[in-house]
């Protein structure tokens, strides 16, 4: 068939709706993704063309259209190669006639003898392979996609082994005719249920059925049950139905994107309701309301129009039933819901304010760590923290860091763990750190002390806020970086995709936060320090050792530890750079220099400066200079490096002289001195191009006077060592 026939194939729309149980919220985009991919990809697989594809859901329908659909798939020529000449070709009575292995070629594929020729030494025969009807292949194909859509906690419904994220109640499947809009069932059969015309409204308030012609009369008598197929269209209009009951009290509702998403993801005909609670529960911290309404609950708390962190006592529900008449029980019946969750957070709240904060740290003793208890982490993260302080106290900042900050910082360390011991916190896991932060805040600590506690577990996942305060980026580092030693010691380090501790995304964490904070830092020095100085890690490692219980337990030193964890971190850093930086190769080759957690501020400015100089006409120019400069340091054999002195007396040529002086000019800028800026600029590489390129094509490196080859090679190595501290550049050759 030609394009020109194609273009005549009538087109079709399809339009297909899975109906089903009520399936979960944080399931349905999954499942509808993974159904549309894998219609599209059949229909590609098939060569039918189509315009494109949408795709709406509900809690309890999946709806799919396919538009300007080809009727069916072009016919398609087939070259069929046969049998090889010499077995396919007989001479007969001066006659060549085909042998019964070129007849038998031709009978399997429905073909006569006149059909077969001989080229190239084989027997070649031309078949049309007719296109199937599209209506034929998805009849066939949907079955097979619904049995196949991978998720999470799939249910049966029948005495069979099929089974879907929910029931399926009714699949509606028809193809339209584009020109006379004729409707076609597309009959696809799925154990008990077999697909047809019909549609049905809302569960308990919508029509028993009704029968759909087209996708536009679909969505139409849809909205006529109240159903918003549309998911971004339910959030339009949940946040606008929030927000103007929220204005009736003078308030904004508190709606996250991740909440919003639940909700639409639970409704499908959505009815914001205002809800009142007591003021009394206002004495509860706003946080801990806010969960109760927002995680468990699913309702959206209702804050001060004038301050955002203010909660007034009111909720929205987001119902899923359209009917006016249902407003008011509905109504009651959430206030007297959310009426117990508050009275036990009440109860918490007080019984937790018996207890002062550092009066929790000898309970903490209960808890266990990895290493120890929560007691000896609380002291020892105070310690930890100190030994960060003069860290960076070592080494330029853009921060001042006095006495009073300091005591602080160690203060907010050593509490930051005691609210572990509180009920709220026992109720309310995800909330650790926050709360005491707020207990702090209440027993009149110092702000700085109750910020950095509330915000010393940031970052909780990918995408997550980092700490604001100095303090609690400190502790958030430093807990972290405990964390990460004690699960090494005790052999938890994270292998294949397991990371039961979540300890790659700690790691990611804590280099972020120094990364993104410009905390000029030596890391590498303070993971050993922190190591050397706490032998709690390596005594329990060894205890378990002894104890023999772990099947290939390994027994570390402190060495061994250290190396574990430097190692790891080093290998985050390509994942955490590359949130900063978009240049993948430059990144890499920057990370892949000497003792990378040294300089780890040094790697960001470089990043920067070689991501700018790229755009540059004369960085292929550097780049290639410096890898010239790489490679012959390489394959250097049986060199010195305790030996990198210069003989002057020895500079026989120019380009050496020039080389020696550029060394001396570069050793000034490039040296590893690590500050908060880079000494260096483009520049500065540019103007090595010339004078590396003139030594290279004018000097014998390898010179067969054992003196001058000596001295020529500590040139090269000493300008290349400058340049291998920035980056790997024979990575980086254009």
């Amino acid at each position: 068939m030609t394009v020109k026939e194609k273009n005549k194939l009538k087109k079709y729309n399809f339009l297909l709706e899975i109906g089903v149980e009520e399936i979960p919220s944080a399931l349905i985009e999954e499942i509808a993704d993974s159904i549309e991919y894998e219609i599209k990809k059949v229909l590609q697989e098939n060569k039918l063309s189509f315009e494109k594809s949408i795709k709406l859901n509900s809690p309890r329908r999946l709806f799919f259209e396919i538009k300007e659909l080809d009727s069916s798939s072009a016919d398609e020529e087939l070259i069929l190669r046969g049998p090889p000449e010499k077995i396919a070709v007989e001479e007969k009575d001066g006659e060549k006639k085909f042998t019964q292995a070129a007849l038998g070629f031709a009978k399997k594929n429905d073909l006569s003898e006149a059909d077969l020729e001989i080229k190239e030494g084989y027997v070649y025969a031309s078949t049309i392979k007719k296109g199937k009807a599209s209506k034929e292949i998805l009849e066939s194909e949907i079955p097979e996609i619904i049995k196949k859509t991978p998720g999470k906690r799939f249910m049966r419904w029948a005495d069979t082994d099929a089974k879907f994220t929910r029931p399926i109640e009714w699949i509606n499947a028809i193809l339209i005719n584009t020109e006379n809009l004729k409707k076609e069932l597309v009959e696809i059969s799925f154990e008990d249920i077999k697909s047809s015309d019909l549609s049905f409204g809302h569960r308990i308030y919508g029509k028993n059925s009704f029968q759909v012609s087209d996708p536009k009369d679909y969505l139409t008598k849809l909205a006529e049950e109240n159903i918003i197929l549309d998911p971004q269209e339910r959030k339009n209009y949940i946040r606008k139905a929030s927000t103007q009951l929220a204005e009736t009290v003078k308030g904004v509702p508190l709606i996250d994107a991740d909440l919003l998403d639940e909700i639409c993801g639970l409704v499908e005909s959505p009815k914001a309701i205002l809800c009142e609670f007591s003021k009394d529960y206002l004495e509860v911290p706003g946080l801990v309301l806010s969960t109760v309404m927002k995680v468990h609950q699913r309702y959206i708390p209702v804050a001060s129009e004038k301050h955002h962190e203010e909660l007034l006592p009111y909720f929205i529900v987001i119902s899923n039933n359209p009917e006016a008449s249902a407003e008011k029980n509905i109504k009651e019946g959430n206030e007297k819901v959310i009426i117990p969750r508050f009275e036990d957070a009440m109860f918490f709240l007080k019984e937790d304010n018996k207890i002062k904060l550092n009066e929790r740290l000898s309970r903490l003793e209960k808890i266990n760590f990895q290493v120890g208890n929560m007691k000896e982490k609380a002291f020892r993260l105070e310690k930890l923290a100190e030994l960060f302080i003069t860290e960076l106290k070592s080494k330029e900042q853009k921060i001042d860091i006095d006495q009073s900050f300091e005591n602080s910082c160690k203060l907010a360390a050593k509490l930051a763990k005691c609210d572990l011991d509180t009920q709220l916190v026992f109720e309310f896991t995800e909330l650790q750190g926050e709360i005491g932060g707020i207990y702090a805040a209440r027993q009149s600590y110092p702000d700085n002390v109750a910020k950095a506690i509330s915000e010393h577990y940031r970052p909780r996942f990918a995408n997550d806020e980092e700490p604001e305060s100095l303090a609690g980026k400190i502790i958030a580092i430093v807990d972290k970086l405990d964390n990460l030693i004690a699960n090494f010691a005790i052999g938890k380090v994270p292998k294949g995709s397991a990371d039961p501790f979540a300890l790659r995304r700690q790691a990611n964490g804590l280099l972020g936060i120094i990364i993104h904070s410009q905390l000029n830092i030596d890391l590498e020095n303070l993971i050993k320090t922190i190591i050397h100085s706490n032998p709690i890690y390596i005594e329990t490692n060894n205890r378990i050792a002894a104890e023999g219980k772990e099947k290939k337990f390994k027994t570390l030193n402190t060495e061994d530890l250290c190396e574990t964890t430097i190692k790891f971190l080093e290998q985050r850093l390509d994942f955490v750079f590359a949130i900063y930086h978009s240049k993948s190769h430059i990144n890499k080759a920057v990370i892949e220099t000497d003792s990378p957690l040294k300089k780890l501020q040094f790697m960001h400015n470089s990043i920067h400066l070689l991501s700018a100089f790229e755009e540059n006409s004369e960085y292929g120019d550097f780049s290639q200079a410096a890898a010239r400069l790489a490679s012959m340091t390489a394959s250097f054999k049986d060199f010195n490096e305790q030996d990198l002195s210069i003989n002057d007396s020895l500079l026989k040529d120019e380009p050496e002289t020039e080389l020696m002086k550029l060394t001396n000019e570069l050793s000034k800028v490039l040296v590893n001195n690590y500050k908060l800026e880079l000494n260096f600029t483009e520049k500065d590489l540019i103007k090595a191009i010339a004078t590396i390129n003139k030594f290279f094509d004018n000097v014998l490196v390898n010179d067969e006077d054992a003196a001058t080859k000596k001295n020529r090679q500590n040139l090269v190595y000493n300008l290349n060592k400058l340049f291998a501290d920035i980056a790997d550049f024979s990575q980086l050759k254009k």
